[in-house]
């Protein structure tokens, strides 16, 4: 296969010459005139080399390479300049250009840095795909040899930080195979969820879950005379926060550890259990009235009174703040405002943000297209944590003796399966969750609890039943069935059974001297 070449230059019909002596050598040249068009076709498609002149009218060459950096960290980028411009080859170095070629460009030194870039590119992809390969084999292995949630939480650790190096080195056949991969995976820890789930809950080998996330990760802390800083951020993967800690660097002592996200894995349930300390089943029995089953958007409305009330129970603490933001806009003010709290042991901070944003992708072409798959995603959230005020708020908060405690209620899997059901009318909407007494599930990928207080869970009448889409699948109903499956097909969605859902980040950040 021809490798591609993008030469991003205004004065491109003056370099025929130069494309042709290029194709001749077995390479497949494009050219564009402007910064702004070349990075709408880097975040496209992949090239295996991008030659860039610096100067262009409108966007030049240095910020054109810093804006395709955020999208194509890994391309190997040429820039091409004058012999004078030491400023601007110093400015290019400090945004990761791979090397420069000085005006007039000769076409044999050009094609000697083709092929030194280009091999070196070429053996870094085979001891990639050497090292995933050996990954692979080791947690098989581990998988074999011993089953318990320490071994998938270590799993998913494992893969999340290939899902970042992946993303980062843009191998688009390691893509393939690494998805592949968590597909298999995710199979086996469905069926390992299944069968452990229920002892969990009745306190055999579990491990730290959504109703005992206070007492293991937070309670200890304020026992030790710690004031704590509870940041949850809706719907961050356990990748989502390994990319966050790239942004930390050496500026903060950082411990990650993980927990399990009860079933399902949605809103209403798992961040109603974190602030309560309560399973789904024992919340609605103790708070009837707080528990609508007809409007999933009005059981979080109780989640400050949930938490003041353990607070005051198990710690005798009345000094607590609750507040919920779902812009940046409001973030910021809330970081601005922040003094006001600053006395309090304990202040918790909702950041809705990214659960929004990916509720919003599910509805709109427009961002599906521009974010097509997890990396494009990952992309994104990289480029809010830079630009939020967060990474500055933190040192401000641990410079006030803050320990900050930052975890998520839930994960998101992208949809690729859809799942089919035939059903009546008395069931609920969720694409990874439904209950009812007239469902028949029509494919094996979905786990059906006849039991649902055993798991923890309520229903709305005792025939009830619950049924949770595992791994990347999404529940469709058979009379809609093509409608519903393009509509939804490469959506974000959780409150299903996979790791990328389930097993959760829990980010302890302190001062260095702490």
């Amino acid at each position: 296969m021809k490798k591609k070449i993008l030469w991003i230059d205004d004065e491109a019909d003056n370099l025929r010459s130069m494309m042709y002596f290029l194709e001749t050598e077995g390479f497949d040249v494009e050219t564009v005139s402007n910064g702004a068009d070349a990075i709408e076709l880097t975040k496209k498609h992949s090239y295996d080399l991008v030659f860039l002149d610096q100067y262009m009218p409108g966007m030049d060459g240095i910020e054109t390479l810093s804006r395709i950096r955020e999208n194509s960290q890994n391309t190997p980028i040429i820039m091409v300049t004058k012999a004078d411009d030491k400023s601007i080859i110093d400015s290019a170095i400090s945004e990761r250009v791979d090397d420069y070629l000085i005006k007039p460009v000769n076409p044999l030194q050009m094609l000697a840095t083709i092929k030194r870039i280009t091999e070196k590119t070429s053996r870094i992809k085979e001891n990639l795909g050497r090292s995933y390969s050996s990954t692979i084999r080791r947690m098989n292995d581990l998988l074999e040899s011993s089953q318990d949630s320490r071994v998938y939480a270590d799993i998913h650790h494992t893969m999340s930080q290939w899902n970042l190096r992946i993303n980062r080195e843009m191998e688009r056949d390691l893509m393939d195979m690494h998805s592949m991969q968590k597909s298999q995976l995710n199979s086996g820890f469905s069926k390992f969820i299944y069968k452990n789930y229920r002892d969990w809950l009745h306190g055999s080998n579990a491990p730290v879950m959504s109703h005992t996330l206070l007492d293991k990760h937070v309670m200890p802390l304020l026992r030790e005379n710690k004031k704590v800083f509870f940041i949850l951020i809706d719907c961050m993967r356990y990748d989502h926060y390994l990319l966050l800690e790239t942004f930390l660097g050496n500026a903060f002592k950082t411990t990650l550890k993980s927990y399990y996200s009860i079933l399902p894995t949605a809103t209403p349930y798992s961040r109603n259990s974190i602030f309560s300390g309560m399973l789904p089943l024992e919340i609605a029995m103790k708070y009837p009235e707080r528990w609508d089953f007809a409007d999933s958007m009005s059981q979080n409305h109780h989640e400050e009174e949930f938490l003041k009330i353990k607070m005051r129970r198990d710690m005798s603490m009345e000094d607590v703040s609750y507040a919920k933001v779902s812009t940046n806009e409001a973030l910021n003010r809330y970081i601005q405002t922040f003094s006001r709290f600053q006395k309090n042991r304990l202040n918790v901070l909702i950041i809705n943000i990214m659960d929004v944003f990916t509720h919003f992708r599910s509805e709109s072409e427009i961002l599906k297209d521009m974010l097509p798959d997890e990396n494009s995603l990952l992309a994104f959230i990289s480029s809010w944590f830079r630009s939020s005020e967060l990474l500055d708020f933190f040192s401000h908060l641990t410079s006030k003796e803050n320990s900050i405690v930052i975890t998520s209620d839930h994960g998101s899997i992208i949809s690729k399966e859809p799942l089919l059901l035939n059903t009546g009318k008395d069931v609920s909407i969720n694409l990874k969750y439904k209950f009812g007494s007239s469902i028949q599930p029509q494919n094996n990928s979905i786990m059906v609890l006849d039991s649902p207080e055993e798991f923890g869970l309520p229903v709305p009448k005792k025939t009830d039943k619950w049924y949770l889409a595992t791994g990347n699948g999404y529940l469709v109903y058979s009379t809609k069935f093509n409608q519903y499956k393009k509509e939804y097909f490469n959506t974000f969605q959780h409150g299903g059974v996979s790791m990328e859902e389930m097993i959760l980040p829990i980010g302890i950040i302190e001062a260095k001297n702490v």
